[in-house]
């Protein structure tokens, strides 16, 4: 009985290993987040010259991950109409045009409203799951998640959207 006690006990912690293996937590004054590999950064202006984005990059078994904040050079309404437009600018910029949308949420998350869209590519190849908050007048923060369609990104989403802290 004892051998097996251990037996479980060593398997146990060598899955508690390879999931903490698949997780990268990552802090900056903005936010904090849980990503599924070593992240990367990156700063881009518009092309107006009106707002800055900070993003946040990860990639594991061909699922991407990025967090995205974007600060804006004047006010927005901080309300559902904002956030649902940044939706629709996401989702016009990748394309894939309204048949894509496999699911669509809205809510609250730490004060600040949310939307939540679940896109699948037109070949059928590609998801993206897209989560927007416009957190107040001058910031728009923005999780995305692209996979395979044939990979199970359960676990990656829900690591990185549960772990999500808003800073601001």
């Amino acid at each position: 009985m004892r051998i097996k006690a251990l037996s479980l006990g060593a398997f146990l912690l060598m899955i508690g290993s390879v999931l903490a293996a698949r997780t990268t937590p990552y802090t900056t004054p903005l936010f904090s987040a849980e990503f599924n590999g070593p992240v990367t950064t990156s700063t881009d202006s518009n092309t107006a010259k009106t707002s800055t984005n900070y993003t946040f990059n990860s990639t594991h078994n061909g699922i991407e991950q990025m967090v995205s904040v974007r600060i804006v050079d004047h006010d927005i309404d901080v309300d559902k109409d904002s956030t649902d437009f940044y939706v629709g600018q996401a989702q016009k910029a990748i394309g894939w045009g309204s048949s894509a949308l496999l699911e669509q949420k809205d809510g609250s998350y730490q004060g600040h409203s949310w939307a939540y869209v679940f896109l699948q590519s037109p070949d059928n190849t590609r998801k993206r799951r897209i989560w927007i908050s416009v957190v107040n007048a001058r910031t728009v923060l923005m999780i995305l998640q692209d996979a395979p369609m044939k990979s199970d990104d359960q676990f990656d989403w829900e690591t990185i959207s549960d772990s999500l802290d808003i800073k601001m």
